[in-house]
């Protein structure tokens, strides 16, 4: 029956890459479209992805892109839409802003967006293995990346 919409598993795999991507860079791009300082879009953001990998509804999108990363046997276009869709690039910016305003820790930024994307990308791992693993208060994220003397 799949195949009736699909030509091949690849179209299948690029298409469910292509949603993923988007759906990422969907709520990155809200998150800097948020009023609020750059560390409170960080937390609107932080609460959405905790939210939908909470409640499952994306979760698997997550376990995609990591596939779709780190096999080397994906279709050129699954590569260049990971070339073009990268949100550690999109989200450095932000991190960088908060940076500048005082709110974020002082590091390299784009160390700082890699730990950030790897506490996501564990906890959409660990609630795929263990369905009843319980998810962190959005906060406790924050509060890695929050400069100190920062906390409210």
């Amino acid at each position: 029956m799949v195949y009736h919409y699909f030509k091949s598993k690849e179209e299948i795999f690029t298409t469910l890459v292509k949603k993923a991507s988007e759906s990422s860079m969907d709520i990155i791009q809200q998150a800097n479209q948020y009023q609020g300082t750059p560390l409170q879009k960080l937390q609107w953001m932080t609460e959405r992805m905790i939210e939908s990998i909470g409640s499952g509804e994306e979760v698997l999108l997550f376990l995609i892109m990591i596939q779709a990363s780190t096999s080397d046997v994906v279709p050129e276009e699954v590569k260049e839409i990971l070339k073009v869709s990268s949100p550690v690039e999109v989200t450095a910016p932000l991190i960088i802003a908060g940076q500048k305003e005082g709110e974020i820790v002082q590091a390299d930024p784009i160390q700082l967006t890699v730990t950030y994307y790897a506490l996501i990308q564990g906890l959409a791992i660990n609630k795929i293995q263990w369905q009843e693993c319980p998810m962190p208060d959005p906060m406790m994220i924050i509060n890695i990346f929050r400069k100190r003397g920062e906390e409210k």
